[in-house]
């Protein structure tokens, strides 16, 4: 799903059906264990990258290969669908700005960081949301990198999804 229009997977979608099953696949998907495995192993993946500097960073640094490049999008797409399949009035609790969005992902990472899958759910709905500054650390990430193609998409949508606090997609 790509924010503000129809489009899924660089597919443009033409019947209200089609995009209608996919944004209730999504919620369904929100709503499942499945998601909540997702959205640990995303988190995982991120802190590696924004946070550790352990010796697994070495394995996936985001320093610009199309394959750690995208692992950060989905991870941080991953990450936003969890927070915006929450209850629709909780609000997020972040005062974003670009000059604030490495603090903010940070303490995303830092609120996400449960010993299991099962505390995933412990998680207060408001941190689950607050995913604005993360996102913006990824595109900017992607963006540094500048490889064009899919990668131009995929910072499109986070550039959206960060503008319109992620209330771009309704689902």
């Amino acid at each position: 799903m790509t924010a503000s229009e129809s489009w899924l997977f660089g597919t443009k979608v033409t019947e209200e059906t089609v995009w209608q099953q996919a944004k209730s696949t999504l919620r369904d998907w929100v709503a499942g264990d499945a998601a909540k495995k997702a959205v640990w192993h995303a988190t995982q993946v991120l802190r590696l990258v924004f946070q550790d500097q352990g010796p697994q960073q070495q394995q996936l640094d985001g320093s610009g290969y199309l394959h750690d490049l995208w692992c950060l999008y989905i991870a941080a797409l991953v990450c936003w669908a969890f927070g915006y399949g929450t209850a629709v009035d909780v609000e997020t609790r972040d005062e974003f700005s670009a000059e604030n969005a490495e603090m903010l992902a940070t303490n995303y990472l830092r609120a996400m960081d449960v010993p299991t899958l099962g505390c995933v759910l412990g998680v207060p709905e408001w941190s689950r949301r607050s995913t604005r500054g993360l996102l913006e650390c990824v595109r900017v990430r992607i963006g540094e990198m500048d490889m064009g193609g899919l990668l131009n998409g995929a910072e499109d949508v986070l550039f959206r999804l960060v503008e319109e606090n992620g209330e771009a997609v309704k689902f």
